[in-house]
């Protein structure tokens, strides 16, 4: 037990030193693959977030402080506080109070310190930021240090009467779920197990259940530990809800017809990840290849509409590649752009004479590949159901 204070001492002392050292930035903690992010702009707790299930603590919170509030998913962006930005932006379009705003805000960093007394053993680092917000932060909606510093009191008592009950082994991130069902209970037992099954089905968290029956965390866990010992219940891992914008993507897919293929010949794996991650977010589907020869069958069953060709293949010279390609009906016309870790006039000139649209140097940044793609294949947005944007970023951290 002793781990577990020294750390949440440590990191109470942290979250009160930020306050009154009125200090910008991020305090990061982590644990294996789990990581806990605080972020503050002059000594205001601005948001904190982590953990498994960043998007089931949002919704929960909105149930239970801003139930008939509704969040536009077109205007969530993709910034690492959409959060906040929401809330800022509805106190100021006054669809929400900024007393509803503030309890959000508290009841999020209390489930998120409530948390972490399950995860004692983390690293605490603090990266400091300097960079100025793009927007206006109003220092009414953040929490104080004095408001910082009553929550981490309240959630001390709440760890309190958690051990108090012997609750250390219940985790409330995970989800009950009734490992066996006696199929010869009474009618009435029946009727009551049907229920109880309903609501412990393995995919409401034990905070999930608490809010659906308006009922104190720790009264929910005392009566599913009654179960646990028995052996008629057992706690799972679940998976985090999708976010806004995550969910927007999804209707995105489903409703615009599928954007255009491009192909990428070349042997890095670095190549395929950078370009991917830029043209599957921007609409277009992708696929790489690696083995020109080997998967050539593969190349012209695809039928790629643009091709992305590195001029130094391990098997070919990318160039004779090009020319070949070119003398095919199937890519006669195709876009083809040359890339290459060379960028200069020879490259470029070779590039023309192979039958390639263009030269595309690999120090290339984001928006520079994206162009060259637009520039040959460009996107039609579909009329009515637009993918998230990356919107304002509210503070750059």
């Amino acid at each position: 037990m002793a781990a577990i204070t020294t750390g949440c001492i440590k990191l109470e002392k942290k979250l009160i030193a930020l306050g009154q050292q009125k200090a910008t930035g991020r305090l990061v903690l982590a644990q294996g693959d789990r990581q806990w992010t605080f972020y503050f702009f002059l000594g205001h707790l601005l948001y904190a977030t982590g953990g498994p299930h960043r998007v089931r603590r949002w919704e929960r919170a909105l149930k239970l402080y801003c139930p008939n509030f509704s969040v536009d998913a077109n205007k969530v962006s993709n910034t690492n506080l959409w959060e906040y930005q929401v809330l800022q932006e509805a106190v100021l379009q006054e669809q929400l109070t900024l007393n509803q705003a503030k309890a959000l805000l508290r009841s999020i960093l209390k489930e998120v310190l409530f948390s972490l007394r399950n995860d004692p053993d983390f690293s605490i680092r603090w990266i400091a930021s300097t960079r100025p917000p793009s927007m206006q932060i109003s220092l009414e909606l953040p929490l104080s240090t004095g408001e910082v510093h009553q929550i981490l009191q309240k959630v001390r008592g709440m760890w309190q009467q958690w051990q108090g009950m012997g609750l250390e082994d219940i985790c409330p991130d995970r989800a009950p779920v009734f490992a066996e069902i006696n199929p010869y209970s009474s009618a009435s037992e029946s009727d009551t197990l049907l229920k109880m099954t309903q609501l412990f089905n393995g995919h409401n968290t034990c905070w999930d259940v608490a809010i659906k029956r308006k009922q104190p965390i720790a009264v929910v866990a005392r009566s599913l530990n009654h179960f646990i010992e028995q052996g008629k219940m057992e706690l799972r891992d679940v998976p985090d809800l999708l976010s806004p914008a995550e969910q927007l993507r999804l209707v995105c897919a489903a409703v615009n017809p599928p954007g255009p293929l491009v192909a990428c010949i070349d042997p890095s794996p670095t190549m395929k990840r950078t370009l991917e991650s830029i043209l599957v977010p921007a609409g277009y589907r992708f696929v790489a290849i690696q083995s020109p020869l080997r998967e050539l069958s593969n190349l012209v069953k695809q039928r790629p509409a643009f091709v992305f060709m590195e001029t130094a293949l391990p098997e070919t010279d990318g160039y004779s590649l090009c020319r070949f390609l070119r003398k095919t009906g199937i890519f006669e016309k195709t876009p083809i752009v040359m890339i290459g870790d060379r960028e200069g006039l020879k490259e470029r000139i070779r590039a023309k004479l192979s039958g390639a649209c263009a030269f595309q140097g690999k120090s290339a940044d984001r928006k520079q590949w994206l162009e060259v793609v637009r520039r040959y294949i460009p996107l039609k947005p579909h009329p009515a159901v637009q993918a998230p944007s990356e919107g304002k970023i509210l503070y750059q951290y």
